[in-house]
């Protein structure tokens, strides 16, 4: 699985208002994470940023305000998608300790 298809997995705060988006949040997403991963949080630019995700400036700062709430929405997205991953896996199950058995299997793999 994608990182991509892995923050898909998590709901889309999509803005009620406005425009719609042009970009795929969880590409986007994707694309933010991979630059703190390579880079760490403190060398990463917003120029790194908006270059890996493919958004203006514009699109960049309306997505997420600054390169501290990149940082949190990516990390709450992947929050966000792990417990979905756990949830689906333990669905599987009939039983409350199977249903456990296979959410810590899930989140070690």
């Amino acid at each position: 699985m994608t990182d991509a298809e892995f923050f898909d997995l998590a709901d889309d705060p999509a803005p009620a208002r406005g425009r719609p988006r042009g970009y795929d949040r969880g590409q986007v997403l994707a694309a933010v994470l991979g630059v703190f991963r390579e880079k760490g949080y403190e060398a990463a630019s917003v120029e790194d940023l908006i270059r890996a995700a493919g958004l203006s400036r514009s699109s960049f700062y309306g997505c997420f305000g600054s390169k501290r709430a990149a940082l949190l929405a990516v990390l709450e997205g992947y929050a966000a998608a792990t417990l979905a991953a756990l949830r689906n896996r333990a669905a599987e199950a009939d039983d409350p300790a199977g249903r456990a058995r296979l959410a810590v299997e899930a989140l070690f793999r």
